[in-house]
């Protein structure tokens, strides 16, 4: 049987005694941590960062512009915010484009390396941007942050100008054929009026006034008439003659010769009347006298004949005979009441007569002008339509010029760079307590070690058997 030897480990009090090896080992790498922190926050250049905020608000604006009795148009500029689209994150890419910091970097005469790249940030749930700059002085890290905001608002700018440039070219081709089309329309317009004499609707209104005042003028003589010819047939019949008899009997009394034969016949028959009763009929003087009578009587004939110019007889000139008195006849008034009623029964048909045809004259006139008219009203609204036309796109232009913030809002500084008086690089009290966190781990992590060692070399486990032809096997010293 094989004999086993005991072989005893170190004792604990020998290991207990390494604990200074801990303690140097400690003292070196806490040395160590603490130069290289002093060495860094000593050695290391100053870095300075400079603040600035800037808001994109979110506005929503309704613009009308109206043309009395042209047109109207209409500009609505709604918010950048309304869609899904965050317009600062296009601001974010446009302040990180090499275009950008390109010309902050020559607005401060600088390179490009040596501006570097400034730190932009979007606030959640606001609408602004936060800018930071960071350099080696505070002046310059406010200069940077001012030469980025220059150059955004330069290339917003022209990025606004653009959009102008290539708004107005899709403008400007229709706006050119709404002018030509407008010119078109005056040329048509102006060009009719000359060749058809139409002047203006007044025109027509007065023409159509003038026709309507003909129709009533008519329709008062008519009336007037009717009156008038009442009056004559009633005349007519109190004096059992007409009009004309009438006429005829003022003609005959007008007219000396007749008068002076009438005169005698009414002498020689007044006298042969008187012979008739003192002597016979075939008494000499009866006879000559009856001679004489017939002689005056074919004379008064033939003079009423003359006169009248028509066949007359003794019973109708005896009807005809007025009164030559100085103070006229009841007879005598009447007829020439019926004179004067049948000359104004005849005036008022005759002016009804020119009345209608001055009507159908100037309606005519009139049905020609509305035909002219209602070709220049064609015209008219094709000039209208042209000019409604050319002044919203006019409009439009001008509106698209006033309206460049549509795509690219503006940007408002809601606080100024900070100029700052600490630097935000190499920031010391967070490298001194690092450097205590980093001791305290050092230290920790050796004194744990310690224990653990201690704690592995328990003498109550420390005894190993071997077997005894070994015990004395120089390969199991240690």
């Amino acid at each position: 049987m094989t004999e086993l030897s005991e072989i005893s480990r170190p004792s604990q009090s020998s290991l207990g005694n390494g604990w200074w090896k801990y303690l140097s080992l400690g003292l070196v790498a806490n040395t160590l941590l603490w130069a290289i922190v002093l060495l860094y926050v000593k050695l290391a250049p100053r870095t300075y960062t400079s603040q600035m905020v800037i808001n994109i608000p979110g506005s929503s604006t309704l613009t009308q512009v109206d043309v009395p009795g042209i047109g109207r148009t209409s500009v609505q500029n709604t918010s950048p915010y309304a869609s899904s689209q965050d317009p600062r994150e296009n601001y974010k890419l446009i302040l990180s484009s090499d275009a950008v910091l390109d010309t902050a970097a020559r607005q401060l005469n600088v390179s490009r390396a040596e501006f570097g790249s400034p730190r932009i940030k979007i606030v959640d749930g606001t609408t602004v941007l936060q800018l930071e700059a960071r350099a080696k002085t505070p002046e310059a890290a406010r200069s940077e942050v001012l030469a980025l905001y220059s150059a955004l608002d330069q290339r917003l700018n022209e990025l606004r100008e653009q959009e102008v440039m290539q708004r107005e070219t899709s403008v400007q081709s229709t706006l050119g054929s709404a002018q030509a089309k407008l010119e078109n329309a005056q040329q048509l317009l102006s060009e009719y009026r000359a060749q058809s004499g139409l002047g203006s609707v007044e025109q027509i209104n007065q023409l159509s006034k003038n026709i309507e005042a003909l129709r009533q003028l008519r329709a008062e003589l008519v009336t007037q008439s009717s009156q008038t010819n009442a009056r004559v047939e009633q005349l007519t019949s109190n004096l059992e003659l007409s009009a004309r008899q009438a006429n005829d009997a003022f003609l005959l009394q007008a007219d000396p010769l007749f008068q002076q034969t009438l005169k005698n016949y009414s002498d020689i028959t007044a006298n042969l009347a008187v012979l008739e009763s003192r002597f016979t009929a075939d008494a000499p003087t009866v006879v000559a006298e009856r001679a004489k009578q017939q002689s005056v009587r074919e004379s008064l004939l033939s003079q009423g004949r003359q006169l009248l110019n028509q066949s007359v007889s003794q019973n109708s000139l005896s009807s005809l005979n007025l009164n030559n008195s100085n103070s006229p006849s009841a007879r005598e008034v009447l007829l020439q009441e019926l004179v004067i009623a049948q000359a104004d029964q005849q005036g008022y048909v005759a002016q009804a007569q020119e009345a209608d045809r001055q009507i159908v004259q100037l309606e005519n006139r009139l049905k020609a002008l509305v035909q002219l008219q209602s070709r220049a009203d064609a015209l008219e609204r094709d000039l209208q339509i042209a000019q409604a036309t050319f002044s919203s796109k006019l409009t439009q232009v001008d509106a698209n010029r006033s309206n460049i913030y549509d795509s690219y809002p503006q940007v408002q500084i809601l606080a100024e760079p900070s100029l700052p008086e600490q630097p935000s690089s190499p920031k010391t009290m967070l490298a001194l307590a690092g450097a205590l966190v980093g001791s305290l781990l050092i230290s920790s992590g050796l004194v744990t070690h310690w224990l653990y060692q201690l704690k592995n070399r328990d003498p109550d486990k420390t005894q190993l058997y071997i077997p005894a032809s070994d015990a004395f096997d120089p390969s199991l010293k240690r």
